[in-house]
This record gives C-alpha cells, sequence and structure tokens, in this order.
C-alpha cells in the first residue's frame, strides 16, 4: 500500500542528481551531518545510517536504473514507521524547463497493522521534503559523486 507521495521540482540538472541519488552508499554527500556505510554492491547492498542522536537505520538497495533516474530501498531495521517492509522509491525526471529536476519520493508498505500512521507519516513526508531541499543545495554547492 502506498503511504506517501511527494513530489518538488528542484533547480538542478537531472543528471548532477542523479550522481548524488543514484549513489546509495553516498547519502552522507548531501545530508553530510549522518554517517553512511556500505556493505555489498549493487541489488541487495545494505547501507548503515547513523543519525546524530545515535539512531541506526539499515536500508537494502532492490534497485538501481542509471536509465531512468530509480533508485528503491526497503528499510530492513531501525524504522520509526511501525508497518511492515516500508520501502522508498526515488525518481528522478527531467522538470519543467532546463536546468530542472523534478524528485519523487515514494514510501510503501505491506501492511499498516492497524495503527494510526498520521504523525509517523507526517514526520517522514517533513523529512522527504528536507532531504529534497539538501539534494538541491548539494548539487549547487558541487558535492557531487
Amino acid at each position: 500500500m502506498e503511504l506517501l507521495r511527494m513530489a518538488r521540482e528542484i533547480r538542478a540538472e537531472i543528471d548532477d542528481v542523479w550522481s548524488l541519488v543514484g549513489n546509495f552508499g553516498g547519502l552522507g554527500r548531501w545530508i553530510p551531518e549522518i554517517g553512511c556505510t556500505l556493505e555489498g554492491d549493487g541489488s541487495g547492498a545494505v547501507r548503515t545510517i547513523t543519525y546524530p542522536d545515535g539512531h541506526v537505520v539499515c536500508e537494502r538497495l532492490d534497485a538501481l536504473d542509471d536509465h531512468d533516474h530509480v533508485i528503491a530501498y526497503t528499510i530492513v531495521s531501525g524504522s520509526a514507521v511501525p508497518v511492515e517492509n516500508l520501502s522508498g522509491t526515488i525518481r528522478l525526471r527531467p522538470g519543467s524547463a532546463a536546468g530542472r529536476t523534478s524528485v519523487e519520493w515514494v514510501v510503501t508498505a505491506t501492511s499498516d497493522n492497524g495503527i494510526d500512521l498520521a504523525e509517523p507519516l507526517m514526520a517522514l513526508a517533513g523529512r522527504a521534503l528536507d532531504r529534497t531541499h539538501r539534494l538541491e543545495q548539494a548539487v549547487r554547492a558541487g558535492r557531487r559523486d
């Protein structure tokens, strides 16, 4: 089931944005206050994200499509949203004008366990907006792969 869909257009070339988004182990390049380590390579690789407060989240790479600019991952541990099989997909598309890119985030799960998800989903939406803003800043600052 789809829990969240959010899209925002940013002022950056799609290939520059993809150089960051498509680097599964390089999350720290656009969110510098987190730690990010990578185990493995390609589909099935696991990144471990450590937040400044010590919270740790592990995500498994499910798909990476350089041609269509799509990356998909599943949270395997540490999720703040109490659902089963929480997955995220980031898809980049050309924006409405030259030098612009549409960044779409989609979050899905297989079950909501009957829990009211309003509060955690609001936090997740805020995090997605913040990360999209940070992505734009990182590209504009030249922090590419």
